[in-house]
């Protein structure tokens, strides 16, 4: 395993609560884990909550109920 899945699962755990399997193969996962949590929920600058708190204001934004529950 390479670092950025590395530390795209360790803090996809995080995010999420619990312990997600690393699921090797499947492109969406790959882009997810890589990409979205280890690259950009790993930056500096602003809290997990900041964070949260824009994903949140996104989702709703564009009327995506189900991920803002």
């Amino acid at each position: 395993m390479d670092e950025l899945r590395r530390k795209g699962l360790e803090k996809m755990n995080e995010v999420y609560g619990w312990e997600m399997p690393n699921v090797e193969g499947d492109a969406y996962f790959d882009l997810t884990v890589d990409h979205l949590f280890g690259s950009i929920w790993t930056r500096p600058g602003l809290s997990m909550r900041d964070k949260r708190i824009m994903t949140l204001t996104a989702v709703t934004a564009i009327g995506n109920r189900d991920l803002a529950e």
